[in-house]
């Protein structure tokens, strides 16, 4: 699933970098979801975009090993 940008860098900001651990970042994301998507029925959506996150995470932290000085 693809993440808006505006989205990404406010759970990024909120789990504290894009070097953090990924269990920061699903708190992070979960801090942001309405009740309605933490029910059960709403499960296979909420992997969907906790996974989209985490992939865009890893891209930026790729991007920014390779780029490093």
């Amino acid at each position: 699933m693809s993440v808006p940008t505006r989205l990404y860098f406010e759970i990024e900001r909120r789990a504290g970098g894009v070097g953090q651990p990924y269990k920061r970042w699903i708190k992070a994301i979960h801090s942001m979801l309405k009740p309605e998507v933490k029910t059960r029925t709403a499960r296979d959506m909420r992997h969907e975009i906790i996974r989209g996150v985490l992939d865009m995470r890893d891209a930026n932290l790729q991007q920014y090993i390779d780029w490093r000085f």
